[in-house]
């Protein structure tokens, strides 16, 4: 008796490979491969495991404290912290921030910051864009990115807010006989500009604040060369050219 051999059925991928089946335009050959897994080299490990937690001002301190770049410097410590030595990474840190913080080896920009970000720094804290640059480059030097970030929204928040024309203090004026009769109006704003205004609210002369104490308020108009001084002790608005050698004149008498 023959004994019938039991075959199992092949794949359609064998069918196709032993020429059983024919598929048209189809080429075993042709089959795709299996895609070999994408890899990353253990230095983008290490470097992206160093920002997980740090910036690149932080990678330029631990150069300069190791000496080395700052390029070299992240995969350094990256390969620490693959290590799970976060210990060692922070100590290190640490001396760096402590031995060359404030010493301008970080800049704003090494936070993404750019130069108009710095100038609503500048009229938020009333600065110099030059002392803004610095005070935010010193937060990352001293490891407070948070605190940079937290600046300069505040910064825009309150440019938001801000109008320049808007009127922080109004004394009105009148006679020295204080007849109740307002002849006119100085105007503090809110960029410091003082004006001086007639009773219709007309802008006629504009004054720079240069002196203030408790009891008097100095303005100065270039235009005139002239003083003006608001004596709240007196409750006189006086008057005085930059030639006078005496003391400032009573002008008019203050209205609040």
């Amino acid at each position: 008796m023959t004994t019938a051999l039991f075959t199992a059925p092949r794949t359609l991928l064998q069918m196709i490979a032993t020429g059983a089946v024919f598929v048209s335009g189809f080429s075993a050959n042709a089959l795709p491969s299996t895609a070999s897994p994408l890899t990353v080299s253990p230095a983008q490990d290490a470097t992206d495991l160093f920002f997980a937690d740090y910036t690149w001002c932080d990678a330029k301190m631990l150069g300069e404290f190791w000496g080395e770049g700052p390029g070299n410097a992240k995969v350094s410590a990256g390969k620490l912290l693959q290590d799970g030595d976060y210990q060692t990474v922070e100590t290190k840190l640490t001396a760096a921030r402590d031995y060359y913080g404030g010493q301008g080896l970080c800049n704003f920009t090494d936070e993404g910051f750019s130069y108009d970000d710095m100038v609503v720094v500048a009229e938020y804290w009333d600065i110099s864009v030059t002392e803004a640059k610095t005070a935010i480059a010193n937060k990352l030097e001293w490891g407070l990115p948070g605190v940079a970030h937290d600046i300069v929204e505040m910064a825009y928040t309150e440019q938001s807010h801000y109008d320049p024309a808007a009127i922080v203090e109004t004394i009105a004026f009148e006679n020295l006989n204080r007849d109740g009769h307002t002849l006119g109006y100085f105007v503090q704003r809110a960029d410091g500009l003082w004006v001086e205004l007639t009773a219709a609210g007309e802008e006629i002369f504009y004054f720079n604040e240069i002196e203030r104490d408790p009891l008097v308020v100095t303005l100065f108009d270039a235009s005139r060369n002239m003083e003006i001084h608001l004596d709240y002790h007196f409750n006189q608005i006086q008057y005085r050219y930059s030639s006078d050698q005496g003391a400032p004149k009573p002008l008019y008498a203050m209205g609040f």
